[in-house]
């Protein structure tokens, strides 16, 4: 869920009219999974944010928005990709992380937003 937000003033953005009080979400969402925006967007494609050399794409696209927009987007943006950054490199350190033996997993057919990924198994074997 994001925060609402609340016109301060009458204003128009393109030939929108909004007054001001109107109270205003952003959709994350409908962003996110917008075909105009993003090829296959229900597909897990984490290489849609990297150029052909495998660097990552800088800056973000502006429509990749995971953290709200605004003057009131979530502070804790650059906190919490830090944290997520080192724990996952912690985890690689430590463990081989392979899906269980003899399966081969589709990561395609992940739906992110809100479903935990309880039916892949995966071996952590310590390195």
């Amino acid at each position: 869920m994001e925060m609402q937000h609340r016109a301060g003033e009458d204003t128009v953005i393109d030939d929108y009219y909004i007054p001001k009080g109107t109270v205003i979400n952003s959709n994350v969402w409908a962003v996110h999974n917008d075909p105009t925006l993003w090829e296959e967007p229900s597909k897990f494609d984490p290489t849609r944010f990297m150029n052909k050399d495998g660097t990552l794409i800088q800056p973000k696209p502006e429509y990749l928005i995971p953290f709200s927009i605004g003057k009131r987007m979530c502070p804790g943006e650059i906190l919490a990709s830090v944290e997520i950054f080192l724990y996952i490199t912690c985890l690689l350190q430590k463990y081989r992380i392979l899906p269980e033996e003899g399966k081969i997993h589709d990561l395609n057919d992940i739906d992110i937003p809100l479903v935990a990924l309880t039916h892949h198994k995966l071996t952590f074997t310590p390195r």
